[in-house]
């Protein structure tokens, strides 16, 4: 069967599409059977509308074959890239860094050209790419987190907690920002606040470290692995100035700390690091020893400096929170009295919560 290629003359560069397609033509008739004229649209589409993937797709024709064996009209989710990734890194057991940024690398940049192809090619909505982007790169965290935390254990040893020292110190990433309202694209940056559970404990092994020195280390040591530039490219701009004290202040913070900054700039605004851990009327504290959250972002327009309230036609320059669009928030409608901005709207969690 032979697969018109009409598709490329509606693109912005369609004679890029049209070579890259011919070079990608004996890797495709390896998959021929798994591939119908909807694909083949979306992939010349995708080719010619950007330049990046584009040249990802020459440079790899087999690992382009591949993707578009998958089912592209269904959304990954998150435990989907969780078992995914957990998987190809339990196969191929990075014995350092460069391996593991390469293994990352190339999983990021299959899942890319899947999701665009989705996005560009066959126009799914919206909220699902956005969400396949923030769920993709919680996926990347995550095995960031779990390598590097194996490996300060390696190094300096395990932190445990006072009074009994037979309990790890927990650890914790807040998402803010797009990332934590699920609502990441193709080029954000991913806003983070470090969080550990006490300065209150002490490092078993080697190095004499206290608790802040050694998660200090850790979340070092995981900016720069996902900010490192390779040579086919980096994982993430990495964003710490929403932690407690702005850029000035600590890369991690104990969460016995009773205050972290809202991403507010007309507002000093400050909660409890212990609210934005625990759900509302539950005890305060780490959700498990080691976690991703997604607690919120906030509603406020930038530019206009303005809070997102009674706007039925919102601009495009703000954040929201995860299921802003169906909270009685969108109507000015005031959230029940147990929300706290964290818990905005119908008084359900909004945060995304995931654990080993």
């Amino acid at each position: 069967m032979e697969f018109r290629v009409e598709a490329a003359e509606n693109t912005a560069y369609p004679q890029q599409a049209l070579e890259v397609y011919a070079g990608l033509e004996p890797a495709l008739s390896q998959v021929r059977s798994a591939l119908d004229q909807r694909k083949i649209d979306a992939l010349l589409t995708t080719l010619g509308n950007s330049n990046f993937l584009a040249r990802w797709a020459r440079r790899h024709p087999e690992k382009a074959a591949e993707t578009l064996c998958d089912d592209l009209d269904v959304p990954r989710l998150q435990e989907d890239f969780f078992a995914e990734f957990r998987d190809v890194l339990g196969a191929q057991e990075p014995r350092d860094a460069e391996q593991l940024a390469e293994i990352l690398l190339d999983r990021k940049y299959r899942h890319l050209f899947r999701i665009t192809l989705r996005d560009v090619g066959l126009r799914r909505p919206l909220r699902e790419i956005v969400a396949e982007f923030s769920a993709l790169a919680r996926a990347v965290l995550r095995s960031t987190l779990d390598w590097h935390l194996a490996q300060c254990r390696g190094d300096f040893g395990t932190a445990l907690a006072s009074p009994d020292f037979d309990a790890e110190i927990p650890f914790c990433i807040l998402a803010m920002g797009k990332l934590g309202g699920d609502e990441l694209n193709f080029s954000s940056d991913i806003d983070l606040i470090y969080f550990y559970g006490t300065d209150e404990g002490r490092v078993e092994g080697v190095g004499g470290l206290n608790p802040h020195e050694y998660f200090g280390k850790l979340a070092e040591r995981m900016g720069a692995f996902l900010r490192k530039k390779n040579p086919d490219g980096f994982l993430y701009r990495v964003d710490l100035e929403l932690r407690p004290e702005g850029k000035s202040g600590r890369c991690s913070s104990a969460a016995r700390t009773p205050t972290c900054k809202s991403p507010t700039p007309s507002k000093s605004c400050r909660v409890s690091a212990r609210r934005v851990l625990s759900r509302p009327g539950k005890k305060p504290g780490f959700p498990a020893p080691i976690s991703i959250c997604a607690p919120w972002s906030t509603g406020y327009n930038w530019r206009r400096k303005s809070k997102l309230t009674n706007c039925p036609n919102p601009p495009k320059n703000f954040k929201i929170w995860p299921g802003a669009w169906d909270t009685p928030s969108r109507t000015g409608a005031k959230p029940s009295r147990r929300c706290s901005p964290i818990w905005r709207g119908t008084g359900a969690p909004c945060r995304r919560f995931l654990t080993t």
